[in-house]
């Protein structure tokens, strides 16, 4: 049976509490074994969200210079050729872009904020600066480095999911549990 329903008592809680010490979960990895995962990870996962919120004020500026590196008639593009950081800096600017995707509808419906419609447009603004300069560089990779740039944007979007989580003032507060 999936679901039971039980009657609420003065027991209830005891009973309840009793029943979750006893609980353990079917995994692939071995509880002690998750734990030095977990503690291995969490500051590198810190460091990529603090590296990540950085994704809002580099998207406006490249917003910013591309635009005036364009009108100029500059090509940063080959010197980043010309030196091999066409790469890295694809790597870069897709993490900081599928950070910034995700900052979007969380600054629209999840920010508990008077100045959130600011917000929203800032994240915008670099979501196209971003945007903008990753399809210029995208045209000078080849295929798998183009892979890697889509799995560091997944990573920026998973790690802005964490950072949401756990950093922001939600507007919404979650059901609070019964005990």
């Amino acid at each position: 049976m999936l679901l039971r329903v039980i009657d609420y008592d003065h027991q209830t809680p005891k009973n309840l509490a009793r029943g979750l010490i006893n609980f353990s979960t079917t995994s692939l990895i071995r509880d002690d074994l998750s734990i030095i995962l977990q503690t291995i990870s969490g500051p590198i996962k810190v460091g990529l969200a603090a590296l990540g919120t950085q994704g809002s004020l580099v998207g406006c500026l490249l917003l910013f210079l591309g635009g005036l590196l364009h009108w100029i008639g500059a090509q940063p593009i080959v010197w980043l050729s010309t030196n091999n950081l066409v790469f890295p800096f694809a790597l870069l600017i897709a993490f900081w872009l599928g950070f910034v995707l995700r900052l979007i509808p969380a600054s629209r419906y999840e920010l508990r904020d008077t100045q959130a419609s600011s917000i929203l447009g800032i994240q915008i603004f670099a979501a196209l600066g971003l945007g903008f300069t990753i399809s210029k560089l995208l045209g000078r990779l080849e295929p798998l480095l183009i892979f890697y740039s889509a799995i560091s944007l997944g990573l920026g979007f998973t790690l802005a999911c964490d950072f949401i989580t756990l950093s922001l003032p939600r507007a919404y507060k979650y059901r609070e549990p019964p005990l």
